[in-house]
């Protein structure tokens, strides 16, 4: 009996297909998304807690959305948000070369989208009229003051300019760029520092209740070696366990069933 988990390499794949199992094509998966765009333009390091990341293609019936914190690097964009977008959207980027466009919610939890943060901001230059608009978004919005101050010259609007002295077209922008934020994503990171493969072993040629093949006696299967990928928070890892353990013990219990076979004293 053999348990095959050499992780994602292609040589094993190649073994394995010559064995008459079926593959899925490989591609990266869990990777940052690199963006150059003024609005996050020297915000590396600026974290937001709890963003919307969508991925909009219209190769898409149904597009793709993930929200969780949002880290701004010095090549783009990561943190789980993104990266769980990258695990589920692995195979549609792969197809887009990686040059696709993904629209940013900074604050989702804000009812009523774009129409929702205009009457917030309309509502800040109501009372709060007399400050600066580059000073701060309003106690509702509560965006980071970095993110804010790019907002605010991607309009563009002079950060001195009073609340009370903003046009509204100037207001739908800021909220356009709050709630509908469309960012080009020109690549990813490099492959050194992509988290994990999607594709592998075709899952309908395995018993999954056993990790044994259902074309080669003896075969077993675990971790990265099959078309298996989690999300961000160590699913990988808990899938390369589980299934380990899964092989262990079905290798176990055969092993017992043939010892238990050899010195059955019944006559034949």
């Amino acid at each position: 009996m053999v348990v095959l988990s050499p992780g994602s390499s292609r040589m094993a794949w190649q073994w394995v297909s010559a064995l008459g199992h079926a593959l899925e094509a490989p591609v990266p998966s869990l990777f940052t998304f690199t963006i150059s765009h003024p609005l996050i333009g020297g915000l590396a390091g600026l974290s937001v807690p709890d963003a919307e990341v969508t991925l909009v293609s219209a190769a898409q019936k149904k597009k793709l959305k993930e929200r969780g914190p949002l880290l701004v690097t010095h090549q783009g964009l990561s943190g789980p948000g993104v990266l769980r977008l990258s695990a589920f959207g692995a195979r549609q980027l792969h197809a887009l070369d990686y040059n696709a466009t993904v629209r940013v919610n900074w604050r989702p939890d804000m009812p009523g989208g774009v129409e929702g943060v205009v009457g917030e901001l309309e509502a800040f230059k109501k009372f709060q009229g007399s400050k600066a608009i580059g000073g701060n978004s309003g106690p509702t919005l509560e965006l980071p003051r970095r993110l804010w101050q790019n907002m605010v010259a991607a309009v563009p609007i002079a950060p001195d300019l009073k609340w009370c002295e903003v046009k509204k077209t100037d207001l739908r922008k800021l909220a356009t760029l709050v709630a509908q934020c469309d960012l080009h994503v020109s690549g990813k990171n490099t492959n050194k520092d992509e988290f994990v493969t999607a594709g592998g072993v075709s899952l309908p040629g395995v018993d999954m209740s056993r990790m044994h093949s259902k074309s080669v006696p003896g075969l077993f299967f675990c971790g990265e070696v099959l078309d298996i990928d989690g999300v961000t928070g160590g699913y990988n890892l808990q899938s390369a366990w589980t299934t380990g353990t899964i092989a262990g013990r079905s290798i176990a219990n055969m092993a017992l069933s043939d010892r238990a076979l050899s010195q059955d004293p019944s006559p034949t």
